[in-house]
């Protein structure tokens, strides 16, 4: 097997695995832990968007089964985000078993089991990060077709759809009323109408990628687009266009308010290759590319022009990327761009590299590389860092580093400290530091955790 170091050499009603202080590094196992109802310490982790003073929580998926005999589960851990930033590796946190409530409620409601909880966010994504934006989450089992609507406030889930193979991916369109997910081996993009307020939520329409017309007429499938699993999408905040990487290399931008959706540019992998990081600043998408199957090192990073895009649909591979930097192996399996994120006032992004554990900086106004810094350190030889997040104020921001038994992300995702890696940013946010990490326990005995997907909930409006 490749491995990461080889290419290196060189209502309540849920129940709390645990909502307690933690005094070491690692558990061994997660044990049973107080619900809501019993202990002080349950209550102090269980905090309302109603009576919290908290500005914010940090919501983490660890994805590793929590059931025996690769029955599925996960968990969910919720921090406060004063803790993390004063005390990581002692922060007191909430612990959601997701085999247990979750799991009954997949069942009851679809007949099969959710597995593997990979990506979380919240209903106002990007575009509305305030309290009405993070009154309720929405995650995706990669190992299943499942997506689970939380109510973020009681933490009980509230809805389980199961939309086909494997739910990689979904994302709020900005006036909140659709979810777009990214069925990967199912190769199909899904839309589900959402009203959060009645807690309503339904498969709408679904788009099959792999047979499929573009805007040319021609096929979906290509020899240069050959393996059409949809990664991530990423709705525009004008909500007229999903951008959807391909894992084969590729891309498609598709009209998600029309039914049946519709292409309406298509970019094969001459073009660009395939992340799941993307981010909008002005008239530019960024998107990123990373390791996948059939290019094992990767890392670039590419800019759309919005403006360009058209609804009537526009020729192959075009408008045109412009290619933001590539950085270039020097031998194999040593590149994975994966997670980006844009720091306070969106002057600068930034992305990550799995493999080189470092993050590269971006000036966003002039598209130049301005810095890069690594993550490796005192704290972590080899912290793989994945998901990022950042914190209201901008001078921290939160990264998923993963363990030593990945359950996605092969060869690119090995590390050696699984937990929540907290960021110094400084100068503004040019650079950066690993100040702490809150280091994740064992999700079952002698089987160490993977986290994975990371979001902040706003409990007040963001100060710009």
């Amino acid at each position: 097997m490749f491995t990461k170091h080889m290419a290196r050499k060189s209502r309540t009603g849920l129940t709390l695995v645990g909502s307690v202080l933690l005094t070491g590094a690692l558990l061994n196992g997660c044990g049973t832990g107080p619900t809501a109802e019993t202990g002080t310490s349950a209550s102090v982790g269980l905090r309302s968007l109603e009576t919290t003073t908290e500005s914010y929580e940090v919501w983490t998926l660890d994805q590793q089964d929590s059931r025996e005999n690769r029955e599925g589960g996960g968990l969910l851990y919720i921090h406060a985000g004063s803790e993390l930033e004063a005390h990581a590796g002692t922060a007191v946190r909430t612990v959601i078993d997701l085999g247990s409530e979750v799991r009954d409620l997949c069942l009851e409601q679809t007949g099969t089991a959710p597995v593997r909880p990979h990506m979380i966010t919240f209903n106002g994504g990007d575009y509305n990060t305030g309290p009405s934006g993070n009154t309720h989450a929405l995650v995706s089992f990669v190992a299943t077709g499942h997506v689970v609507f939380f109510d973020a406030a009681t933490r009980a889930p509230v809805k389980c759809i199961d939309v086909g193979t494997q739910a990689h991916a979904i994302w709020p369109t900005p006036d909140q009323k659709h979810a777009i997910v990214a069925d990967q081996n199912g190769r199909k993009l899904h839309r589900i109408a959402t009203d959060y307020a009645k807690n309503e939520y339904q498969v709408e329409t679904s788009f099959d990628l792999a047979n499929c017309t573009t805007p040319a007429g021609g096929a979906c499938t290509t020899p240069l687009r050959n393996d059409n699993a949809p990664i991530c999408p990423r709705v525009d905040a004008a909500n007229r266009y999903t951008f959807v990487t391909l894992r084969g290399g590729g891309m498609f931008v598709l009209d998600h308010n029309t039914t049946p959706m519709r292409i309406v540019a298509e970019y094969d992998r001459s073009v660009i290759w395939t992340g799941c990081g993307a981010a909008e600043v002005g008239d530019k998408m960024y998107v990123n590319s990373g390791s996948l199957p059939g290019r094992l090192s990767g890392h670039d990073l590419y800019a759309f022009n919005m403006n360009s895009f058209s609804l009537d649909g526009t020729p192959p591979n075009t408008p045109a990327p412009r290619v933001v930097y590539s950085r270039q192996s020097t031998q194999p399996l040593d590149l994975d761009s994966h997670g980006v994120a844009l720091t306070k006032h969106k002057r600068y992004m930034w992305i990550n590299d799995r493999i080189q554990n470092d993050v590269t900086v971006i000036e966003t106004a002039t598209d130049q590389v301005v810095g890069q810094f690594s993550l490796a350190g005192p704290l972590s030889s080899d912290p793989a860092p994945d998901i990022f997040d950042l914190s209201p104020s901008g001078n921290r921001m939160f990264v998923t580093l993963r363990g030593p038994t990945p359950q996605s992300g092969a060869h690119a995702a090995y590390g050696n400290t699984p937990g929540i890696g907290v960021i110094q940013v400084t100068e503004g946010g040019k650079k950066g530091q690993l100040q702490s990490i809150a280091h994740l326990p064992n999700t079952r005995p002698g089987v160490a955790a993977d986290p994975h997907g990371i979001r902040l909930r706003y409990l007040s409006p963001l100060q710009e």
